[in-house]
């Protein structure tokens, strides 16, 4: 039935865009003037309309208003001294019945101020007199309001160009983010209704879309279109989480309220009418030839379609897929804040153990076999748990959630269905994320499934080819760059007080070759950064090289960010600066010139999961985005959440090269001194047990203390080294005829009593005078 239905549908919706299309063909022009005049005729006929109040049948109520408000904010944020709220007002009814219900809720309830953000297109002619009633419309109600200019790109074609609907909803939507940002609002209404919905569904039915495809709009949800803008996407905002390295993330994000999503439009115009709000009608919007939502909105309204396609039946159908995965990404997030997980967020890389595959059948006995309905409903929130893994490392804005469905089974093979075989893999790649083993060896050799619980390390897959080249930022010089985001991971600010622009992009495969290169022509250094470099050269850029040593395992020192001032001379080469999320630089003492640019560098926005805090999660704070020296490597370990996971053997640990060297001159010291002690005490027993035994004395506790006398007063007066000590008793220090030291007894010629007692360099240390 909705495979015919579909079909159907979608046959309709093509015949109805070719038509258009050969029309646009033919008078593009003329459609234009045509579309612009009905909508001025239109936008004057209810603009003088409807002066006084109607009793409209199915009108919305200000208590029914007030509960659709309540399902999307909190009951924090619906206070007077909270925020400002902000609404999207394209001068239609849907906006324009939201603006008159929340005035009217405003004057009976405490509710924080409504601002409402107008977009003037730009698209044709008199939009900006438009833009300017609707202001006017909601000044009446009592509403403030920003009237935003829309920036087209340079050379694009409004009347031609076939991605005019989708760059349209794109500038609109970056526009309402920064007005939002710029004024301090935290949350953003939109007017989507019930048929709006319905719209969406259906268009999304006759594009072959199925399962989640078909799920429901969602009530609250972050603003889309605004990937990279700071303060809009998943970031600006202070953190509220306390922990040590929250300073080191991005907070926050825009969030779209949809509150009118239970309610027809036939209802909005009742309300409209009913406390005589004018509002706007464009005309385009009825044009069934133009756009894909149109031929759709033509269909729902001029024809008899089966009960399945119904508005409400598709409604009701994108609302159960809804809860359903609502259901599955609840199970996915249970199980996340129970894994255990480490976020490096120096090379932005992760380490994982994932649950056992019994961990999606908790209801089940341990010999219970799954059906493949069970396997199924597994996979599915399965899918969704690795997709929290994932947007901690990729970069990119939507996922590819086919691919991520096709990898639950790389992690666990028994959720293949029963027809195919399982697959093992040492790497395997979703999504510009590279998964591979920390572990191969399987604690279980019977069991499949436990043969991939080990821990995995997720890190980013090295671009290539030409997402390499246009993987970067420029920042002009003598300036202070705004926030960017950077590979969709990292959030930089760029002071660059030079003359050159400095680019940040990834560390090329020549590059950091040469910068691990070996220098054995180089005095004083066994292992320098560049031979292609002089003697100085090489000696400040150890710096880098120490840095980079210490990232592990090698392959993820191919996607670190780098900065790299450009050259004065077109084709010279760029000098490399930093590599900033390392904070490591060639030299910190040596003042050239490029020490007069600064960064700031945070990590995108992270979900430590439930009860956690982002303590719980990433290993440790590895830079400063407010401090000015970029060159402290702060590298605290945690060693006891790393032994929980069983990774100490298979991470390594940062390393603090300066405290390293410390350590290393202090245990070395200790060692000295330790082996000279025992040295001498040594030699003194070999002294001691040697003569009794070559000469059969046998040595009384008297002459013992003598021969533990210090020399330490001898050695002030600077004697020779033949100096005799124990007189009483009668030993005395000697060379024999090979000129190597000796004891004997004095008055006994050497060729009787000589004997070599230790080597000449453990002598030299314990009994030779300095």
């Amino acid at each position: 039935m909705w495979t015919r239905n579909a079909a159907c549908l979608r046959s309709c919706c093509s015949a109805l865009a070719r038509g258009g299309r050969a029309r646009r063909a033919d008078e593009p022009r003329r459609r234009v003037r045509d579309a612009i005049a009905s909508s001025h005729a239109v936008l004057r006929r209810h603009a003088h309309a409807h002066h006084g109040p109607l009793k409209a049948e199915g009108a919305i109520g200000d208590a029914e208003f007030l509960g659709a408000l309540r399902q999307v904010l909190p009951v924090e944020k619906l206070q007077p001294t909270s925020a400002p709220v902000g609404l999207a007002v394209s001068g239609g009814v849907d906006s324009m019945a939201i603006a008159t219900l929340y005035s009217r809720c405003k004057q009976s309830h405490r509710l924080p101020d409504l601002h409402g953000i107008i977009v003037d297109h730009k698209a044709r002619p008199g939009s900006g007199q438009e833009a300017q009633w609707v202001a006017e419309q909601l000044a009446t109600l009592g509403v403030k309001s920003t009237i935003i200019p829309m920036v087209w790109p340079e050379g694009f074609d409004l009347h031609t160009s076939t991605r005019f609907e989708a760059e349209a909803r794109k500038r609109r939507y970056e526009a309402l983010g920064k007005t939002c940002r710029d004024k301090g609002i935290g949350s953003l209404i939109m007017g989507q209704h019930k048929d709006d919905q319905a719209e969406t569904l259906l268009m999304r039915l006759s594009s072959n879309r199925h399962r989640s495809g078909l799920a429901a709009t969602t009530r609250i949800g972050w603003i889309p279109e605004c990937f990279g803008v700071h303060g809009v996407y998943h970031s600006g905002s202070p953190a509220s989480d306390k922990s040590s390295v929250a300073p080191f993330f991005e907070h926050g994000g825009m969030q779209v309220l949809r509150p009118m999503l239970d309610f027809e439009k036939s209802r909005l115009i009742a309300t409209c009418e009913m406390h005589s709000t004018r509002w706007a009608e464009d005309a385009t919007n009825h044009d069934r030839t133009l756009t894909a939502r149109n031929a759709v909105r033509y269909i729902l309204r001029n024809h008899k379609l089966p009960e399945a396609l119904s508005k409400d039946s598709v409604v009701s159908v994108g609302q159960s897929v809804q809860s359903r995965l609502e259901k599955h990404k609840a199970a996915a997030a249970a199980l996340y804040s129970s894994c255990d997980f480490k976020l490096d967020i120096q090379t932005g890389s992760l380490v994982v153990r994932f649950p056992p595959v019994e961990a999606f059948f908790p209801d089940s006995d341990p010999d219970h076999v799954p059906s493949p309905s069970e396997k199924l409903q597994a996979r599915a929130t399965a899918q969704y748990l690795v997709e929290a893994f994932l947007r901690l490392i990729s970069p990119r804005e939507h996922l590819i959630l086919e691919t991520i469905a096709n990898s639950v089974t790389w992690f666990w093979p028994s959720l293949h269905p029963d027809n195919l075989p399982p697959r093992t893999c040492q790497y395997n790649s979703t999504n510009d994320c590279l998964f591979s083993h920390v572990s191969h060896v399987s604690q279980n050799q019977d069991d499949p499934s436990t043969k991939h619980l080990g821990p995995w390390c997720v890190s980013r897959q090295p671009p290539s080819g030409p997402n390499f080249a246009n993987i970067r930022e420029v920042f002009p010089p003598s300036q202070t760059s705004d926030w960017r985001l950077f590979d969709g991971r990292y959030w930089i600010r760029v002071h660059n007080h030079t003359t050159r622009p400095i680019t940040l992009r990834f560390l090329k495969d020549t590059k950091l070759e040469a910068l691990m290169r070996l220098d054995p022509t180089v005095k004083g250094y066994r292992n320098l950064l560049d031979s292609g470099f002089d003697a100085r050269a090489s000696d400040r850029r150890r710096h880098l090289r120490a840095a980079l040593e210490a990232i592990k395992p090698h392959r993820l020192r191919r996607h670190l960010p780098a900065l790299f001032l450009e050259p004065e001379l077109e084709g010279g080469d760029p000098e490399l600066l930093a590599l900033p999320t390392l904070q490591a630089s060639p030299d910190p003492n040596d003042p050239s010139d490029h020490w007069e640019c600064r960064w700031e560098i945070r990590y995108k926005k992270v979900d430590p999961g439930a009860g956690r805090c982002l303590d719980d999660i990433a290993t440790r704070p590895v830079f400063h985005p407010l401090e000015s020296d970029p060159l402290t490597l702060e590298q605290e370990a945690t060693r006891a959440q790393l032994d929980a996971l069983g990774l100490l053997n298979s991470i390594p640990e940062p390393r603090d090269l300066a405290q390293e060297k410390r350590d290393k001159k202090k245990r070395y010291r200790e060692r000295k001194k330790l082996h000279r002690e025992q040295g001498k005490k040594d030699n003194e027993h070999a002294t001691h047990q040697q003569l009794a035994h070559d000469q059969g004395v046998l040595l009384t506790q008297d002459m013992r203390e003598m021969l533990h006398m210090s020399t330490a007063e001898e050695k002030g007066k600077g004697k020779s080294k033949s100096i005799a000590w124990g007189a009483d008793v009668g030993l005395v220090k000697d060379r024999d005829e090979n000129g190597e030291h000796i004891v004997r007894w004095k008055g006994l010629p050497p060729p009787v009593a000589v004997k070599r007692l230790v080597p000449t360099k453990v002598w030299r240390r314990t009994w030779c005078s300095d």
